[in-house]
Order: C-alpha cells, then structure tokens, then sequence
C-alpha cells in the first residue's frame, strides 16, 4: 500500500540502510528477511526518489 507520510518518514531518517540489514535470515526471527522485504517494496511502491537512492547501494562485502 502506498502511503507518502510514511514514504517520506523512511527517506528522510534513512531508515533503508536499516531496513536492508534484516534481509538475512536469522535462526531468532525466522520471518524477519520477509518482512524487511515487504518494507523495502512498500517504501519503493511509486516513490522514484527512493528507488533512485536504493539503486544506487553498492555490496561492500559478504555480510
């Protein structure tokens, strides 16, 4: 669901750093890798300026 107000909270705390770190898994919260990836997608959902800042992350190493 698109929601601007919290479109615009996540961009301006720089919540998608955070938001990415929980895209492993992890034996203590098994669902956390899917719901940190509804998160990302509904931050995405028909908001260009965060699809143009996750698009351009660059993988600094393993996790």
């Amino acid at each position: 669901m698109k929601n601007l107000t919290n479109q615009t909270y996540c961009r301006d705390a720089q919540l998608k750093p955070a938001l990415l770190e929980y895209t492993n898994m992890d034996a203590r919260h098994p669902l956390i890798k899917e719901w940190s990836i509804l998160a990302i997608s509904n931050a995405c959902l028909g908001c260009p300026e965060i699809q143009k800042i996750i698009a351009n992350f660059t993988q600094k190493g393993p996790a």
